[in-house]
């Protein structure tokens, strides 16, 4: 079982509670943060994400790789009334990510995934194949996650090894199984897969990664464009966040078209999965 912390009404770890959560995540590459971030704020974005997704998904105008397969990537609203400092500057994951990485860290990006009710099962894969393990990934459910509605699957203990395929059926695997409120801690480098929805409701997560302020990633990831008045509500908190304030209208949800990607890979993997599953399982996936 993946080791879970009860976060419960603390704004600051002890060292001694701050060095047990770095032995357990140097060691198993993920950990659970139970009672993190308000389920007040996680509602309000979740409502407003399922709300653009229906909208999405009835226009129609999509190649439908993301319908299909079932696992969207996504671009939460990045208007103020969505923008919370408790999710892209919060004080306790910067404190327990600067501790794993031993600097001051800052929050690279801001993105969601979206798993769709009748979804398939990802393989097994590794978000960081070189295993620089200069990231720490922070993904935060909105709403609980479980084997029914498609908690991600991981391989503890996997994030200083090459990734290697084969190897997955002969490793023993954990369903990151979240109650609301909670966050998933994980390095990218860490052997994980997206799995069933078997719900009849899609189960959206944000991401957000922490990396060093001095790393080179950071100095080579382009900056976070936020609307100018998000500055009202980040205020205190801007120097944890690689962005750039503009003048902008305000945003809804913006997903990904087309999960198979474009070119003749993404059309042939597209044709295949809606008339066979199993060529798509057997052959198309190792184009």
């Amino acid at each position: 079982m993946i080791k879970t912390f009860d976060i419960l009404n603390k704004d600051k770890l002890s060292l001694t509670e701050l060095d047990n959560l770095k032995s357990i995540f140097s060691e198993d590459g993920v950990i659970i943060l139970d009672n993190l971030i308000p389920i007040s704020i996680l509602n309000t974005i979740k409502y407003k994400i399922e709300e653009d997704l229906n909208k999405f998904i009835k226009k129609k105008t999509w190649i439908g790789g993301g319908l299909v397969i079932g696992h969207i990537n996504a671009i939460p609203p990045l208007t103020k009334s969505f923008i919370f400092p408790e999710i892209l500057c919060n004080n306790l994951l910067h404190q327990i990510s600067g501790k794993i990485l031993n600097a001051r860290t800052i929050n690279l990006d801001y993105s969601a995934n979206i798993n769709l009710p009748k979804s398939t099962r990802q393989l097994f894969h590794s978000d960081d194949s070189s295993m620089h393990n200069e990231i720490i990934m922070i993904s935060i459910p909105l709403g609980n996650v479980n084997e029914l509605n498609g908690s991600t699957e991981f391989i503890p203990k996997t994030q200083y090894e090459p990734f290697n395929r084969k190897k997955t059926s002969r490793l023993e695997s954990e369903r990151a199984n979240t109650i609301n409120g909670s966050a998933i801690v994980w390095r990218p480098s860490v052997w994980h897969r997206g799995t069933y929805n078997f719900s009849d409701k899609p189960r959206i997560m944000l991401n957000i990664k922490h990396t060093s302020i001095n790393s080179k990633i950071h100095l080579s990831t382009p900056p976070l464009l936020l609307n100018r008045n998000c500055i009202e509500v980040l205020d205190k908190s801007l120097d944890k966040i690689n962005l750039k304030l503009a003048d902008l209208p305000d945003s809804e949800t913006i997903f990904s078209k087309n999960y198979f990607n474009s070119g003749i890979n993404g059309f042939l993997r597209e044709i295949s999965y809606k008339f066979t599953i199993l060529i798509y399982d057997k052959i198309i996936k190792k184009l």
